[in-house]
């Protein structure tokens, strides 16, 4: 069955099917193999570790294992099958994310992942949240790219700036704190001697700080710079 999502739907069919995935979590008694007819890719993990706490038959399928399997396969299901930079920003975003606090908003993102145990990697766009009655988990709507309207252009301006922020995550690890707020306000429009001032220290200072982000991050041009800056959401434009 191939669902087509409208932009605006997200948010109210995402809160429908996470319902009926909740109220099925509740009612399995080993959360394992149940059938159900939600018909997406549905999953609940714990929010600390990422590990599968429950998975509809939609999500089994496309994982190429049963839901008792996932279960069983705890930790080593995202070490065998997801791409190394998705695990990496996985569990250092993902899971800082739902640190901080009670956050029931939407959270969306990408990640690449061997489906069906096919050996090459394909974009899962993920719609998450909190569980409402178990707080410690999070719930999953994970959807392929052909399931949205095909004339999306939001949907693909999101998949190639995650491809990019996963393709770039480990150059943007490298940066320091103060080297971040740098790239920020660079980003922002601000000039040496601005950020000077906001930042109360010497231009050479910063002259130093600019010349190590852009060795880091290998960029040649002030729209490389943006790019990064509005990837790892430093900044909206």
């Amino acid at each position: 069955m191939n669902i087509s999502f409208a932009e605006e739907a997200f948010a109210d069919q995402f809160n429908l099917y996470a319902t009926q995935m909740e109220e099925l979590y509740e009612k399995r008694v080993d959360h394992s193999d149940q059938k159900d007819d939600i018909p997406v890719p549905m999953r609940i993990l714990d929010r600390g570790s990422l590990v599968y706490k429950a998975a509809n038959q939609k999500m089994a399928k496309c994982t190429g294992y049963s839901c008792k399997e996932l279960l069983k396969l705890g930790e080593r299901y995202p070490k065998r099958h997801l791409h190394p930079a998705s695990l990496a920003y996985n569990q250092n975003v993902v899971v800082s994310h739902y640190k901080k606090g009670e956050l029931y908003s939407l959270f969306t993102y990408t990640e690449f992942i061997q489906l069906y145990r096919k050996t090459n990697y394909q974009p899962l766009i993920n719609f998450s949240r909190k569980c409402i009655s178990h707080k410690n988990n999070i719930i999953v709507m994970s959807l392929t790219p052909d399931m949205f309207d095909s004339n999306s252009d939001t949907i693909q301006q999101v998949l190639e700036m995650d491809v990019f922020k996963i393709k770039h995550y480990s150059q943007f690890q490298q940066l320091t704190q103060r080297e971040i707020e740098i790239l920020k306000l660079l980003a922002e429009g601000c000039d040496n001697p601005r950020i000077s001032t906001r930042l109360e220290i010497s231009r050479s200072t910063i002259e130093t700080h600019r010349k190590n982000i852009i060795k880091k991050l290998n960029v040649r041009h002030y729209r490389d710079l943006l790019r990064y800056a509005v990837a790892f959401d430093l900044v909206i434009i």
